[in-house]
């Protein structure tokens, strides 16, 4: 139920509703390019915060097979 009360809120939004009396402008040429820059630079951080995470979970993994070797001698 939450979520549908949301949704209205969000539709009810000026900034909605104005949206079909905005005019249709181009962006440029400068927008494009930030635009798409920007959305490199977060598929960059996506992959980097995967490739240390991967790492992470390597770490994790060597240091409970020590803890296991090391149980075996306790």
């Amino acid at each position: 139920m939450h979520e549908k009360s949301s949704q209205l809120l969000y539709a009810e939004h000026p900034w909605l509703e104005n949206a079909k009396k905005a005019p249709n402008v181009p962006l440029g040429e400068i927008v494009k390019a930030r635009l798409k820059q920007f959305s490199i630079m977060n598929k960059l951080k996506k992959r980097t915060l995967r490739v240390q995470h991967s790492g992470i979970q390597d770490l994790m993994m060597t240091d409970i097979r020590n803890l296991q070797v090391f149980a075996l001698y306790i």
